[in-house]
């Protein structure tokens, strides 16, 4: 049998979209990488900044995607983190 392994950054606190919420959010730990049955790893990276958005995926044969955020602020002065 095959086996593959997921490893796991620190946690990180999860938040909600429109910022504060009365409800309470767990700590997450984000994925830092997963190896398949053939030893090909997938890896992730996030923001530098503690905020836990996935910044970047690397494949196992070289490529990669990456991802840019922005904000966007809607009715009431809410404001989210887009993809760009």
């Amino acid at each position: 049998m095959a086996e593959c392994a997921v490893r796991l950054r620190n946690a990180v606190r999860a938040a909600p979209p429109f910022g504060a919420d009365a409800t309470g959010y767990a700590s997450v730990p984000p994925l830092n990488s997963v190896i398949g049955p053939t030893a090909a790893a997938w890896s992730f990276t996030y923001d530098p900044s503690g905020s836990g958005e996935l910044t970047r995926l690397d494949f196992p044969d070289g490529g990669h995607i990456r991802w840019t955020y922005g904000t966007a602020t809607y009715n009431g002065g809410r404001s989210m983190r887009p993809l760009l």
